[in-house]
């Protein structure tokens, strides 16, 4: 695994990579859900989740349902990051109906656009 933004290599086994996916409030495993997610820094502070520091590689993770839980509300679109990871991961449909809501996931092309216009936007 690499951190890209500060260029290191983290030799992991199977079980520490899984380890990392761990919600750390219901214990599940949120990759193997499809929950792999990034919100904005606000969003992640409300939550009460820990800054990710620079040149350290975050761990802690929540399923939706138990960031929700901690926000009181539910997630939006607006909550989350214009990140790849937010886009071409495999996504539970939980999480897919909070990225996109329920109009667009019938709409392929429609769901194309709206992720395409949203990476645009995070590259400026």
């Amino acid at each position: 695994m690499t951190d890209t933004s500060v260029n290191r290599s983290y030799e992991l086994t199977q079980e520490e990579l899984d380890a990392l996916f761990i919600c750390a409030d219901c214990g599940v495993n949120t990759h193997h859900i499809g929950e792999y997610y990034m919100v904005t820094d606000e969003v992640w502070a409300a939550a009460g989740g820990r800054a990710n520091v620079e040149g350290v590689l975050a761990h802690e993770m929540l399923c939706i349902g138990c960031i929700e839980h901690r926000l009181k509300r539910r997630l939006t679109f607006c909550d989350f990051m214009q990140v790849e990871a937010n886009v071409f991961s495999p996504k539970s449909p939980r999480l897919d109906s909070r990225l996109f809501g329920k109009r667009w996931r019938s709409n392929a092309l429609a769901r194309y656009w709206l992720t395409k216009s949203a990476l645009d936007r995070g590259r400026r």
